[in-house]
Parts: structure tokens; sequence; C-alpha cells
């Protein structure tokens, strides 16, 4: 092993980059590969169970999915904040695999206090969207 390589390498263990590459990195590959159905069997969404409506993450799996194979329509129709979600998905991708390749920025151009108000942001889309959804607001 190089000099070197057990520190980084412990170091990407440390501040959550592995991870964070393993799973979205992961996420989108079984995404792109894996055949997801259009017409599911059955639904895991609890929330869809006990009102009867989508909740606001409900079809992201396909839209993702479709998304990976250029099918931006269908994707859309299933959820359409899913291009959202794949941007941000491929952002963590690339952040992780940068630091994992030992890349470090002086000055963090995305400070921790922007990155609290973009989740701030994100989550207040997603709840804005589920209450479109359940009053059916969007056609």
């Amino acid at each position: 092993m190089a000099p070197g390589l057990s520190a980084r390498v412990s170091e990407a263990v440390h501040d959550g980059s592995l991870v964070q590459a393993a799973f979205s990195g992961g996420l989108l590959v079984t995404l792109h590969f894996l055949a997801v159905p259009l017409e599911p069997r059955w639904t895991l969404c609890a929330y869809e169970h006990l009102t009867g409506r989508p909740c606001p993450l409900c079809g992201l799996t396909r839209a993702l999915s479709l998304l990976l194979h250029g099918q931006w329509a269908s994707a859309l129709h299933f959820n359409v904040l899913s291009p959202l979600v794949l941007v941000m998905l491929g952002g963590m991708l690339i952040t992780a695999l940068a630091q994992l390749s030992g890349y470090r920025r002086r000055r963090p151009w995305f400070s921790s206090v922007w990155k609290g108000r973009a989740w701030t942001a994100v989550s207040i889309l997603f709840l804005v969207y589920g209450v479109v959804r359940f009053f059916k607001l969007m056609v």
C-alpha cells in the first residue's frame, strides 16, 4: 500500500465521502440498470395507503429510472421534482469522488450556511409539491 493511502482512506471513511459516493453512485447505477415497472403491483408508501393520495416522494424511483434512460416526459409524469433529485444525487457523487481523490478547496464555495438554506428550500419545495398533489391542484 502506498504511503499516505491508508490515511486518505481513513479520512474518507471519517468524513463520510466514501459512504456518500457508494450511496449516490450505487443508487444511480442500480436505477439505470434495474427495470422499474411503470405500474407496480403494490406500493410501500404508508401515506398513500392511509390517505389514498400520493406523497411528494411517490413515483420518484420510477421517475429517476426514466430520467436515466432519457425519457424526461414520462419521468415528469411520475414526479415533477425528479430532475432536481437527479441533480442533487449527481452533485453528491461528484463531490464525494472529488473528496476521495484528495481534492480540497482552500475556501469552500458553498458554505455550511448556504447548504442549510439550500436544504431548507428543497424541503419547502417538496412540502408545497405534497400539498399540490394532495389537493390535486395539478393536472
